[in-house]
């Protein structure tokens, strides 16, 4: 091939190139295509319901309405995805999903609505047809009191008791399917407890929930290949608490609660402990949890995005053909 060909084939590429840039426009920067967002679960999310159903009684003053001095993580995902126009939690403290007799708050005197009870309210509210599936995103935190609360079994018992709150909590998911939901984002059972000096991660209360997480993802497949047009995301907590358990070592954050009984003192600084209280973690572990959820769901979308960019713009697809076309017949 002589200079000059070598030269039209530079022009001409180029050429191609610049063009595609100038007619394929850039899809707007927004995090997900969710505008609708729903919360289930228990005291992780638990947003004030709890306050409120129990006329101010419990938690305590200091939470501000919630398990943790702060805000949790759904609140701060419900920032991320800032153009929302319908959200509504429907998460208790204390809330069970197959033991519904233990699904109590305030001293276990208060009954709160199960995950079954949580979902009928949503389906009550949003009758199937009057929500757009693509942009809806239930949220659903399966860190159930079924494991907390449940403390006379045998460990054979409570294994069983791991399994079948994870089949039920994907039998849930498989009703709001059968409603029209689309877009699940499930967060799986996160640490109850954390190493110290002479402990490592598999401490008996970490058992439960790690045997409730493996069914959890040894289930998924099974749910995506018999709800092909589902996107399920799967949170994986014990990582990120992994990861705040390492930054606090490093920066000498406190691994003890700052909040010693439920009623406190409450500690002077609480963004320099790891935990809340005994159950639940930090403010700043939070937000923490939130970025690990954003990620997921900006990858998710951001793959979606550039399949259906390919698909539906016919520019692109005309380009490439003809382009294709100039380069083969040159070379």
């Amino acid at each position: 091939m002589s200079k000059g060909m070598h030269l039209t084939l530079f022009v001409l590429v180029f050429g191609f190139l610049l063009g595609w840039t100038l007619i394929v426009p850039l899809p707007p920067r927004r995090i997900s295509q969710y505008r609708r967002l729903y919360v289930f679960g228990e005291s992780t999310v638990d947003n004030g319901n709890t306050l409120n159903l129990t006329k101010g009684r419990w938690p305590p003053p200091y939470y501000s309405g919630k398990f943790i001095i702060g805000r949790v993580w759904v609140e701060y995902l419900s920032d991320y995805l800032y153009q929302l126009v319908d959200t509504r939690n429907y998460a208790y403290g204390s809330s069970a999903v197959v033991r519904k007799e233990i699904s109590k708050t305030f001293l276990y005197t208060v009954p709160v609505p199960t995950l079954h009870e949580q979902s009928e309210m949503f389906q009550k509210e949003h009758p199937s047809g009057s929500f757009d599936s693509n942009e809806t995103l239930v949220i659903i935190s399966a860190a159930a009191a079924d494991g907390w609360l449940t403390t006379d079994w045998s460990q054979d018992e409570k294994g069983n008791l791991a399994h079948e709150v994870a089949r039920a909590v994907y039998g849930e998911m498989t009703e709001l399917y059968l409603h029209g939901v689309r877009h699940f984002l499930l967060m799986s059972h996160w640490p109850i407890e954390v190493p110290n000096s002479d402990q490592g991660w598999d401490t008996e209360g970490n058992w439960y929930a790690q045997t409730q997480n493996e069914e959890t993802f040894r289930l998924a497949p099974e749910f995506r290949s018999n709800h092909t047009d589902a996107v399920l995301l799967i949170m994986q907590p014990f990582e990120v608490v992994k990861e705040a358990y390492h930054h606090a070592l490093s920066k000498n954050i406190s691994l003890l609660p700052c909040l010693r009984s439920a009623y406190g003192p409450l500690c002077d600084d609480p963004d320099n402990h790891l935990w809340t209280d005994g159950a639940h973690y930090s403010d700043w572990v939070h937000r923490m949890l939130a970025d690990h959820a954003r990620s997921l769901i900006r990858s998710e979308f951001e793959i979606r995005e550039i399949v259906i960019t390919l698909i539906e713009n016919n520019d692109v697809i005309i380009g490439l053909t003809i382009g294709a076309l100039i380069i083969c017949y040159l070379l």
